[in-house]
């Protein structure tokens, strides 16, 4: 089930749904007490906070309670300007940046939405004016996508917790991408080498971490992901219809959609029961019912569909589905590295594969196993 809505839609839209114009540039107000500088002079502190903070850093992207109050005044300074009739597509994006921090995918999705409904009522009463071009029209918003380069947001998803709170989390994908990356290290010594650059955050400690989190959880936040999904493409489709005139196929859409797109695929990683339009008791109807259905992880193991591989990368996929299975049911087990290994060997073009061997005592022995056997002796 998706998380409820954390925005009064019906407070920030009404302006617009009433008819009411934006008037004058907001930002053209320099006075003080201005509702546009109020918020971007809240947002600056609250990214001046944000790169002070010990907590919030590469290695974790963990936000400290003084960062989080700032964001949390940004939302809310947005927001009533923008229920107030400070219409800035600016104090849209702010207030974007500032939801994904404060509510994760769910602050996302609804970030996506008001942004569509918005220019949906009355995109003609929008700052910046049409005056402008569209270009610098849609400008604020495109700017969370990014075109040169990532935008804002392309970070902040990668950062948002995946796993729950406890002895293990909470983690983010940042984390672990980072644990699969040192995970595929075959030199020990390198590995540990990383280890201790990166933090402690293993591909076991990721391991308990999703075996700590209740199964709601991760239900909760793929529907909240798959819902940004859905409103990030609606908004996408209007932008690119009002720009369409002036500026066929602008704007750039592509890091979010990856962004958003590679999140889920990693969720599907870390929760194999997600998989398969992440429907909630998919596993448990896998399998038979009553006192003989076995434990949750066995049902989690159920959840991987049955049937013919449509080809080399859908059996590759379904080893990693087994791999993430015994590494949450099992992070003591060397069966999810070794499975993760078969899989990295198994892409390797031969020669790579060869010259890996020479190092690597494990993969050595396994290529001598597959020399053919000798030829009986003649009696």
């Amino acid at each position: 089930m998706a998380t409820a809505e954390v925005l009064d839609f019906a407070t920030l839209v009404r302006p617009l749904a009433e008819g009411a114009a934006a008037g004058a540039d907001p930002s053209a107000d320099s006075t003080p007490d201005s509702p546009y500088w109020t918020v971007y002079n809240a947002r600056e502190a609250a990214v001046r906070a944000e790169r002070e903070s010990a907590t919030a850093n590469d290695a974790t992207g963990d936000v400290d309670s003084k960062t989080l109050g700032e964001w949390k005044k940004v939302q809310d300074l947005a927001g009533k300007a923008l229920s107030g009739g400070c219409l800035h597509l600016k104090v849209v994006a702010w207030l974007v940046e500032a939801l994904v921090r404060v509510h994760g995918y769910a602050g996302l999705r609804d970030g996506f939405r008001l942004a569509r409904e918005l220019s949906e009522q009355s995109w003609d009463g929008l700052h910046p004016s049409a005056a402008e071009g569209v270009r610098d029209r849609v400008a604020p918003l495109v700017g969370l996508n990014g075109e040169d380069r990532d935008g804002p947001l392309i970070g902040l998803i990668a950062r948002i917790p995946v796993t729950a709170a406890g002895s293990n989390g909470p983690l983010n994908l940042v984390q672990y991408r980072r644990a699969k990356e040192m995970e595929a290290v075959a030199d020990p010594d390198v590995r540990a080498r990383m280890e201790s650059q990166l933090g402690a955050v293993t591909m076991r400690v990721v391991g308990a971490a999703t075996t700590e989190t209740p199964r709601d959880f991760a239900e909760n936040l793929v529907a909240d992901l798959d819902g940004c999904a859905e409103e990030f493409e609606k908004l996408w489709a209007l932008l690119e219809d009002k720009c369409s005139a002036e500026e066929p196929g602008y704007p750039p859409s592509s890091n979010l959609r990856n962004a958003l797109r590679d999140a889920r695929e990693v969720l599907e990683q870390m929760y194999p029961y997600l998989r398969a339009a992440g429907t909630a008791g998919e596993a448990e109807t896998a399998g038979p019912s009553g006192d003989g259905a076995g434990s949750a992880g066995d049902r989690r193991a159920m959840s991987v569909a049955p049937g013919a591989l449509g080809g080399r990368e859908e059996a590759f996929r379904r080893i990693l589905d087994v791999a993430s299975f015994f590494r949450q049911t099992e992070p003591h087990s060397p069966v999810p590295y070794l499975l993760d290994l078969a899989v990295r060997w198994g892409k390797m073009p031969l020669h790579t594969l060869l010259m890996e061997a020479s190092t690597h005592e494990l993969l050595s022995k396994l290529v001598e196993s597959q020399q053919p056997p000798p030829a009986p002796e003649q009696s």
